[in-house]
């Protein structure tokens, strides 16, 4: 009998103990938030202070003391970011954890100056040589890939950089996802650090560094080696420079001829398309100088001006030409009263040459004027209903 009134009273002094020390834990966890919740609402000079102490207590030994710590970081906002992102690279893996998840979290804040100094920070930590906080940090850029790239490409906009329209579905701009192909030219706005912004662009595989840029080429290709491949590219991000001039076509891709180069993506409002090039002509000159390939096309441009006319020699492919492409044999109309398909003959047009800025503007104001109309004529005309004769006539 004794000895279960003993066990009994051991029992009851072990849960006194537990319950003393849940106890000592809550009101050090109460008088933390007491002392810590006020961070986003105190003296600003203060703030500093305070954020300190609440990351220090980020690795305390209590569970409950880190929980608060941790949840009132969560409060403050901006004036966090640049020391939490210093605690992230420390040794303690605690800390680095737990500053991972309030950075992540802030990216609910509404400032788009408090986002790019998250973005920031968040790429820093993903490039540093600490596995733990690289790994997290490229996870949370990764969950927040959309709003990153759309922050980044409303801002590269502002700073004039040339996303082409042909880019968008609606010709106004409306999704800004998925770009391929950016270019900037003297009119960049931007400064060294404004480049990290090229590599939040969801799907970017290329950017055109055009004649006068004023950022430094040297910079610029340092971007080659920080955006990866993604798994939905087929070719690596790289840097390709341009002269100023736009001739406003590409290259068909079609087998090699023995003179000259199919062209082919020529847009109306470019330069060669302003003077009557279309798609699978075949260019043989270019003022005056033989040409065999695109890229000795593209080095022959860089010797000229906008505004300045080049001479340029082509071959017009025409209805029956093995050249052109069997299903394209037909698309060109015979001249009256002439019953056989003309032959390809070489023809020479004066190209005044445009600047890339002048080629993208007007497409994409053509496919504005070309969304307006679409929209005009599929709004539906009201009919008059039975009774409905409208407002009497006026005397």
């Amino acid at each position: 009998m004794r000895l279960h009134v003993q066990r009994i009273r051991h029992r009851i002094e072990n849960q006194i103990v537990m319950m003393c020390s849940r106890i000592q834990r809550l009101i050090a966890g109460t008088a933390l938030l007491c002392l810590i919740s006020p961070l986003a609402a105190a003296d600003p000079a203060d703030v500093p202070e305070r954020v300190a102490r609440a990351i220090e207590d980020l690795s305390h030994e209590d569970f409950a003391v880190r929980t608060a710590a941790t949840e009132s970081l969560k409060k403050v906002g901006r004036p966090a970011i640049a020391p939490l992102t210093t605690a992230a690279l420390g040794d303690d893996l605690e800390t680095t954890n737990r500053a991972l998840q309030i950075l992540a979290s802030f990216y609910r804040l509404e400032d788009e100056a408090a986002l790019d100094e998250l973005d920031t920070s968040l790429e820093r930590l993903a490039d540093s040589d600490r596995p733990s906080a690289a790994r997290r940090a490229a996870a949370a850029i990764r969950r927040q890939a959309v709003g990153r790239d759309r922050r980044a490409v409303k801002k590269l906009l502002e700073l004039k950089a040339i996303i082409p329209p042909n880019r968008f579905a609606s010709g106004l701009r409306t999704d800004l996802r998925g770009t391929g192909t950016i270019w900037i030219d003297d009119q960049w706005q931007g400064g060294e650090s404004e480049l990290k912004l090229f590599r939040r662009v969801i799907g970017l595989t290329q950017l055109y560094y055009v004649e006068g840029c004023p950022a430094s080429l040297d910079s610029v290709r340092k971007l080659e080696q920080l955006i990866p491949k993604s798994s939905s590219q087929i070719h690596r991000f790289s840097v390709q420079e341009r002269g100023a001039a736009c001739l406003g076509l590409g290259d068909a891709n079609t087998e090699p001829v023995s003179r000259g180069f199919v062209i082919g993506n020529v847009t109306p409002f470019g330069s060669v398309g302003s003077a009557g090039l279309r798609d699978y002509d075949i260019i043989i000159s270019y003022g005056g100088k033989r040409v065999d390939n695109f890229f000795q096309l593209v080095e022959l441009i860089k010797n000229n001006k906008v505004g300045e006319t080049v001479e340029v020699q082509y071959i017009r492919l025409t209805d029956g030409d093995p050249r052109l492409p069997r299903r394209l044999q037909k698309r060109q109309l015979q001249p009256p009263g002439n019953p056989e398909s003309p032959k390809s003959e070489i023809r020479t047009a004066a190209v005044k040459l445009k600047s890339w800025r002048q080629v993208f503007d007007a497409e994409e104001q053509a496919r504005i004027r070309e969304a307006q109309n679409r929209t005009n004529t599929e709004l539906p005309t009201a009919e008059p209903q039975q009774g409905d004769e409208g407002p009497p006539a006026q005397p």
